[in-house]
Order: structure tokens, then sequence, then C-alpha cells
């Protein structure tokens, strides 16, 4: 994983640059977009979290302890394991794994959030520069002016933006292995 740390720092470097670069409208168009992924994140994180934090911490307490047939008490883990070098219902080994595991869940909940943030970001990133591309287009069609050096040089500026929308999409499906490739590891914690 961390030789796939250059990659994304480089789709971050690029969609900084873009928002450096951007008008005022752009940069407006940009920001549209970003709430549009905060306020589809927010309900995710939430719902992650309590879950998550249900079924790893409150779950295994509400459930008690068991008692088997042989008179033995066994409590239950968050998620339950074989640990051949020592016994996990012993006291105080018994809250340190507890702990560490819902740390642990927690960690997977962190990463898998930020990653996913990731996503919606870069796909919005996207959209915006579609959006801006078609901004540029209807400016074009409603420009008063029709002197051809006027015309030609929108034109020039929407063909330069679209050229760029697909250099970024081409590093987008290239480095989105990248990406893939975390929420994939964090799947199978």
């Amino acid at each position: 994983m961390p030789h796939r740390h250059n990659e994304i720092r480089q789709l971050l470097n690029d969609l900084k640059r873009e928002w450096l670069n951007a008008t005022k409208e752009d940069q407006w168009i940009y920001t549209t977009r970003a709430s549009i992924g905060h306020k589809l994140m927010m309900p995710f994180v939430i719902l992650l979290y309590t879950g998550g934090t249900s079924l790893r911490a409150i779950i295994p307490l509400l459930r008690g302890k068991i008692v088997l047939p042989n008179n033995t008490t066994m409590r239950l883990l968050p998620c339950p394991g074989y640990f051949v070098f020592f016994n996990e219902q012993l006291t105080p080994n018994y809250e340190i794994i507890f702990i560490m595991q819902v740390l642990c869940g927690f960690v997977n909940y962190t990463t898998l959030c930020g990653t996913l943030a990731l996503c919606s970001m870069l796909c919005l990133h996207m959209c915006s520069m579609m959006r801006i591309l078609a901004y540029k287009m209807i400016q074009l069609s409603n420009q008063p002016d029709t002197d051809e050096n006027a015309v030609q040089e929108k034109i020039t500026d929407i063909v330069e933006h679209h050229t760029k929308i697909k250099r970024y999409l081409h590093c987008l499906t290239i480095r989105r292995q990248s990406v893939l490739y975390i929420i994939k590891y964090l799947i199978h914690i």
C-alpha cells in the first residue's frame, strides 16, 4: 500500500492545481459539487460508525455471558478467534482483547470512510469539470459577438478544457486501481 501513496497524492495535486487555476465561476461549481459530496458522505459515516460500534462493542456486552454445561463461563468477543498462546477468557486478557478489537474496528471504519470520501471527491470533481465544459459551450452558443477571432478563441478554450478532462479521466482510470486496492483490502479485513 505505501507505493500507491504517490499515485493518490498525484491525483490530489491535480485536483489542487485545477482549483488554483479556475475562475471564480468554476470555483463555485467545484464548491457546490464538494458540498454534494459532503452531504452524501455524512449519512454513510454516521451509519457506519453507529452500526459498527453497536456490532463490535454493544452487542457482545448485551448478549452477556454464556454458561456451558460443564459450568464454565464464556464471554463473547466482537470478533471471535482461536488464541493458541493464552486464554482469552481470563480477566485481564479478555478486556485487553475486547478493547483492541473495538479500536481496530474504528481504524477500519475511518479508513473506509476516507477511501470512499476520496472516491466521491474524485468523481464529483470529474462531474464539475464536465459541468464547466458544458457552461463554456453554452457561453459559445449565446455569444453575441460573432467575430471570428473571439469565436476561435472560445473554441480553442473549449477544446483545451475537453483535452484536460480526457487527460484527467485517463489518469483517474489508471490510478483508480490504487483506490480500489484499498477498498478491497478493507473489505477483506
